[in-house]
């Protein structure tokens, strides 16, 4: 059955001095057209500062130079559908083909598309990559995470997550969390492949992810407008920084060097900010909205700098990229 999914039109918004000084950011005009481009999803970045944007609604994946320039937009295959994206240290291109159940390979310059580059579980979402080269998937319609090596293929692993996994991150060593939309908690994977299918209860909904330096993971819960905080000891889970209504219904959060956090709010259509400082045992959250970035947001990526990208739909001009 072919999931269905609102049409995304991509923003993106950029911060300058994050690591010094991270309450500096401001939103600047429109980066970049993709006139070919609709339905944008999910973004992703790579070494030289290309941004990447997988377009839904009609199966087309999309690359914008640092300068904003549209260097080419491809095809996925007709109805595959495309969400997660990431990309190696040569510069290939990983999608996660929801209607396909496949990850597809896309070359640096886009003239070399391979859409069965590997084989996942039911309605793959997110996808990450270790420092091996391993692939993890997160498949929201057989609940599960699919692992693959750095040559595709046949997965090498299928781990049973909670119900309905969307974000899925990774640590430094190795360790894989999923947010299970569903049921409201985490799953963990560890380096050895030792499952814990409710690892953590979350908010209601977690529907983004991530892990800081210190092994600390975070997710965006959507239903509850809220963050949920796991220490890396696994003796204490904190759910706080209430969003509403500087932001609500946040679907994806990302964590700058100096531990402050960001979440894309698709509600409200805005980004906020929490300072790590702001955050106590058990409340906290000095929350703070930096922009708006049209009506609905959904996807979110940071680079080295601490320039913010996240990508939206339904409003402003059309397939823009924004700086």
């Amino acid at each position: 059955m072919e999931k269905k999914f609102r049409l995304l039109l991509v923003a993106v918004f950029l911060a300058s001095g994050l690591a010094n000084t991270p309450t500096v950011h401001a939103a600047a005009g429109v980066f970049a057209i993709l006139s070919d481009g609709r339905g944008a999803l999910k973004v992703a970045l790579d070494s030289s500062g290309n941004v990447y944007i997988t377009n839904y609604a009609n199966s087309t994946v999309s690359k914008v130079n640092s300068s904003g320039t549209v260097l080419w937009t491809v095809s996925t295959g007709s109805d595959s559908r495309p969400r997660g994206i990431v990309t190696d240290e040569l510069g290939n291109i990983f999608v996660t083909l929801w209607d396909k159940d496949k990850i597809a390979k896309i070359s640096p310059d886009g003239s070399t598309i391979d859409t069965n580059f590997a084989t996942t579980g039911d309605y793959p979402g997110g996808i990450v990559r270790d420092s091996s080269g391993n692939f993890y998937t997160s498949n929201e319609g057989s609940h599960t995470v699919t692992k693959f090596s750095s040559s595709g293929g046949a997965a090498i692993a299928t781990y049973t997550t909670g119900t309905g996994p969307r974000g899925i991150t990774i640590d430094s060593s190795g360790n894989v969390y999923t947010c299970n939309y569903n049921v409201s908690t985490v799953t963990k994977i560890t380096s050895a492949g030792v499952v814990t299918t409710n690892y953590k209860a979350t908010g209601s909904n977690p529907w983004g992810i991530t892990v800081d330096s210190s092994g600390d993971v975070y997710t965006a819960n959507n239903g509850a407008n809220s963050i949920t905080k796991i220490l890396s000891d696994e003796t204490v889970i904190t759910t706080f920084a209430s969003l509403a209504p500087t932001g609500t219904g946040p679907v994806d959060i990302v964590i700058d060097p100096d531990g402050t956090l960001y979440t894309a709010n698709t509600g409200n259509s805005t980004v906020t900010r929490i300072p790590q400082s702001s955050l106590s045992a058990t409340s906290g959250g000095a929350v703070t909205s930096i922009g708006s970035v049209g009506t609905g947001v959904n996807g979110m990526a940071m680079d080295s700098s601490g320039n913010i990208y996240t990508s939206s739909y339904q409003s402003g001009p059309s397939n823009a990229v924004y700086k």
